[in-house]
């Protein structure tokens, strides 16, 4: 331990002393070979994972030494940035995602100068009263931890408002829906709404959205991401007993388990039901559809209309 201490008292030094000197840090070359499928791959870098270990933790903090050392070298960089950072502090508030229903109904998210986060408001107008819908902070103060909106959608008329909340900065989302009358939640919270993905039915009886499979005991962490399916929950119905509307075994469809999330979304006229199906971090995407009367009935035969070899990426 002493020994792992001194080199990591070393590297410190060493690194520090680069940044100064206006050079990176180099850090050392450790190559560690994994054979996967009887292919070698080496790593000269895996050590850099550690990040609990005084060595990288030394080389992180030269990197954002030197880091910082370069910036501050920009002529003039000094002025601008207070000249910024006094127009940012001079706005009230941002607004950001905003959705228009009709009637002239306005959703969006809004933060303010003090806020730690965007809250969800509505207004009827612009120069309507604006009234808080949901508040991060609420849910941050129950459980001690920090909640933001990763996503929204309002109901046709507004009378309903879907929405995700996540924690601690992570990308799990749990689902609501809130009336927005009055403002009583009368869904969720819903696990495993990673995307949400929420596309409402014309006469706002429920929604489509998109869960991830529920993780067991024993399951591989690498199974989390696969065989995910597009949902449909009608209000007032038990979310787990939603009804599997696009996925893998869908028949008809030809949706890989392991590598494409299917969603589903909803015609601006009301009349059809599309299948969207993401390739991972691909842009590319398949495209599906039916007659939106027919994925409500359970009957649907899904159409495939392109797929991933028509590069197509949006519709």
């Amino acid at each position: 331990m002493q020994t792992l201490r001194s080199l990591a008292a070393l590297a410190a030094s060493l690194l520090t002393a680069a940044a100064a000197a206006q050079t990176p840090p180099v850090a050392p070359v450790r190559p560690v070979t994994d054979t996967y499928f009887g292919t070698a791959l080496t790593d000269p870098y895996r050590y850099l994972e550690e990040v609990n270990n005084p060595e990288v933790a030394a080389w992180m903090r030269a990197q954002a030494d030197y880091a910082r050392a370069q910036l501050d070298r920009i002529p003039g960089r000094a002025a601008v940035l207070a000249r910024i950072t006094e127009l940012e502090n001079a706005v009230p508030a941002r607004v950001a995602d905003v959705q228009r229903q009709p009637g002239d109904l306005y959703f969006y998210e809004r933060r303010g100068a003090a806020d730690n986060q965007f809250k969800l408001y509505m207004r009827q107008g612009l120069r309507g009263t604006e009234r808080l819908l949901v508040d991060p902070e609420t849910f941050a103060k129950a459980s001690g931890k920090p909640h933001a909106i990763n996503s929204f959608e309002a109901s046709p008329t507004g009378r309903y408002v879907a929405y995700g909340v996540s924690a601690a900065g992570s990308e799990e989302a749990e689902l609501y829906v809130l009336e927005t009358a009055s403002g009583r939640r009368i869904v969720g919270p819903v696990s495993r709404a990673l995307f949400g993905a929420v596309s409402w039915l014309p006469d706002e009886s429920g929604f489509f959205f998109h869960r991830m499979q529920e993780m067991k005991p024993g399951m591989e962490p690498t199974e989390k991401y696969q065989k995910s399916r597009a949902l449909l929950l009608r209000l007032g119905e038990d979310p787990e007993k939603a009804r599997s509307v696009l996925a893998y075994d869908t028949p008809g469809t030809t949706i890989d388990p392991v590598v494409q999330f299917p969603f589903v979304l909803v015609s601006p006229n009301g009349t059809t039901a599309f299948g969207v199906v993401n390739h991972g971090t691909d842009s590319e995407i398949d495209l599906y559809a039916a007659p939106l009367a027919d994925v409500r009935a359970g009957r649907a035969v899904w159409r495939k209309v392109f797929d991933r070899s028509d590069a197509v990426t949006a519709f």
